[in-house]
């Protein structure tokens, strides 16, 4: 079996609201393939010829589960409760990591993380929170950091100051707690947004004035950088990247 890279009380936030949304019906296609019902909330991120890379943290019974090669069996329905069905496993599904329900009652299950690819036409965009940093830009002009301070918090986002920068951070805590990564990073310096790092939707916004894309994400600045301002932003961005 496979080393237990999540901590389960933490990763029972997996179905919370910061998380994408199924739309209709999706197919997750990794060491296996799956299909995962309308509503479904899952992870997802890295846009990539039209797919996102994708994590899903469901339950399956014990008997449904090969534990010699951490694998799912075809046939297996993933749900989360009882009275919650996930989806489905078409084919059989090697998981990312599995361990057994410690929740009262529920002895005869396990927990498994599948990894894979969806379609991003599986997913609502709404769900990322790129939409709501479009919206408020959209809507909003002038001095824009006290205005937006109070909505990004309110939505899940985390606030960090980095010198003479101040960074509002989306973090995935879902594929693995321990070692939180970012979704999206908007970067303020003063009252002005100064760029917007991304890894999930595409940003759109018609004044940005330079996109481009880096391994660490997709960099879509709100005014032109110089090489000392795209240094900082790479020290910036590490910050909320795992070592």
């Amino acid at each position: 079996m496979k080393q237990f890279l999540f901590v389960t009380a933490m990763l029972l936030s997996t179905l919370s609201t910061k998380a994408q949304l199924v739309r209709g019906q999706a197919t997750l296609n990794g060491h296996g393939t799956a299909t995962l019902n309308d509503s479904v909330r899952l992870y997802a991120t890295d846009l990539k010829d039209g797919q996102y890379q994708s994590w899903i943290h469901a339950r399956v019974l014990q008997s449904n589960v090969n534990i010699s090669d951490s694998s799912v069996l075809k046939g297996t329905e993933l749900f989360w409760m009882r009275d919650q069905s996930l989806g489905e496993v078409q084919s059989d599904y090697t998981v990312d990591t599995l361990w057994q329900t410690t929740e009262r009652r529920m002895s005869k299950y396990y927990d498994v993380v599948l990894s894979g690819t969806i379609d991003a036409k599986e997913l609502h965009r709404r769900s990322f929170p790129t939409p709501l940093v479009e919206q408020f830009l959209a809507q909003n002009k002038g001095a824009l950091y006290e205005k937006i301070e109070p909505v990004l918090l309110d939505a899940g986002w985390e606030f960090q100051s980095l010198d003479e920068y101040e960074v509002f951070a989306y973090m995935n805590k879902q594929q693995n707690p321990d070692r939180p990564e970012f979704e999206a990073l908007l970067v303020f310096r003063g009252s002005v947004p100064y760029c917007f790092i991304n890894r999930g939707a595409p940003f759109e916004y018609e004044k940005i004035k330079v996109t481009e894309k880096k391994s660490t994400g997709t960099y879509y600045y709100f005014q032109r950088p110089n090489k000392m301002f795209e240094e900082q932003l790479e020290n910036v961005v590490y910050e909320f990247l795992p070592l």
